[in-house]
């Protein structure tokens, strides 16, 4: 049981941060205008912030995980959106304050 809420919570923080890079990092475009400096820069924000794995290799990895997949969030199980993660995730969604918290809440329950 643990272990599946370590990946429900590992997978939401990953696809969080995959939304984050597309929909407020690039604005939706393919490319940021500032090109190929902006993973390597959040990388060392996220880590700045405590986070593992999130190396610009990873949020390469998230960022199409999100593209691939943007609807997962409809996909979580009753456990999960019954929990304070689901509560948080619209206000996660809406702000960029409330995404970085909400990450970094999804990253400590996953034991990182």
């Amino acid at each position: 049981m643990a272990a599946k809420a370590v990946n429900t919570s590992l997978t939401a923080r990953n696809w969080l941060i995959g939304h984050r890079i597309l929909a407020f990092e690039q604005q939706g475009k393919d490319r940021a205008a500032y090109g190929e400096r902006l993973l390597p820069a959040l990388a060392q924000r996220l880590a700045a912030a405590g986070l593992k794995r999130v190396d610009a290799r990873e949020l390469r990895r998230f960022r199409l995980f999100y593209s691939v997949y943007p609807q997962i969030r409809e996909t979580l199980s009753p456990e999960w959106l019954a929990g304070p993660g689901a509560a948080a995730l619209p206000a996660a969604l809406a702000r960029k304050e409330e995404m970085e918290r909400f990450i970094t809440q999804m990253s400590q329950e996953a034991g990182e």
